[in-house]
């Protein structure tokens, strides 16, 4: 396949496959007829693409009144809690360490890991999301070093402080974050209602990661190794954080939508700021698409 410039349609394609399923990249290379360099090199451009790009578009922090109130409404609406706009919670996303680095991995469960941490709202779609941490690390400590954390730590979380998140009892009480009473066994009935709706309430999240995984069964067992030549695009310290937080932004998009705005992208600016495929990949897909169209003319008549 020396000189042969994958099509853009066929890239996203498989690596939505590729989420989708645990198959390894030889297997895929040869369902999408490629090699498995190729199709580990194609998977890696489109979700390095789909995070520096897409992530902003539609994982979307409520930052005006507005949008908190009609997220606080809905929720209270559903589950009886006041004033919660989102709820927050870490997942263990597996994934195979790397040899010189292996102990920092391994989290409480006894695997390898990388900690996701997620916001979501009522309709359990991401609103925030953090997996630049190894699996050893608690999730009070990853919730503190992101931004989400530190913004709540100064009561910046939202625009009033009658908005919070709803945590569980991993993570810090705060003006902004709600976590549930601790159960010494002492406690009132006030403090036991308010525990039964803070736990109904917060399950939005573990629902979300649920689906997530469900649905894109390649987190269950992450190997996403960084090529030498794609280094430039990092944006963290492992591949898997790379690829996790683009599995995030993925589940609120569908294959047009994501086709449809990566030609945007590379058609805004020129040819010049094409960055998925070339503009000789451009030229070769109206050749093809040129010649199909006169096939199936000649075959008609």
């Amino acid at each position: 396949m020396s000189g042969y410039q994958v099509p853009m349609e066929k890239k996203v394609l498989m690596t939505i496959w590729t989420m989708a399923n645990q198959e390894p990249y030889r297997t895929i290379g040869d369902r999408f007829g490629m090699n498995r360099g190729t199709a580990h090199r194609c998977v890696i451009e489109v979700t390095t693409a789909i995070r520096q790009h897409l992530y902003d578009e539609y994982i979307v922090w409520p930052t005006t009144l507005e949008m908190c109130s009609r997220n606080a409404q809905m929720f209270e609406g559903k589950y009886g809690f006041p004033g919660c706009v989102g709820c927050v919670d870490g997942s263990h996303i597996p994934m195979k360490p790397p040899a010189n680095d292996r102990d920092s991995y391994i989290n409480r469960k006894g695997y390898a890991s990388v900690n996701l941490m997620a916001v979501c709202d009522h309709k359990m779609s991401f609103i925030a999301t953090y997996a630049e941490r190894a699996g050893s690390v608690h999730d009070a400590r990853v919730f503190r070093v992101c931004d989400v954390g530190q913004k709540a730590a100064r009561n910046e979380l939202f625009p009033s402080t009658e908005f919070h998140l709803l945590g569980d009892s991993a993570y810090a009480l705060m003006m902004q974050v709600m976590v549930p009473y601790r159960d010494n066994g002492h406690l009132t009935a006030g403090q036991k209602k308010y525990n039964v709706r803070h736990s109904a309430t917060r399950s939005v999240i573990e629902r979300a990661f649920g689906r997530l995984k469900g649905k894109f069964r390649r987190l269950k067992g992450l190997d996403e190794s960084m090529s030498p030549e794609l280094s430039s695009h990092r944006c963290s310290s492992s591949q898997p954080a790379y690829c996790t937080t683009s599995f995030c932004s993925t589940r609120k998009m569908k294959r047009r939508m994501i086709i449809s705005t990566m030609q945007k992208r590379s058609l805004k600016n020129g040819a010049k700021t094409n960055w998925l495929t070339g503009p000789r990949t451009l030229k070769l897909n109206a050749v093809r698409l040129k010649e199909t169209v006169q096939s199936r003319n000649e075959t008609k008549l």
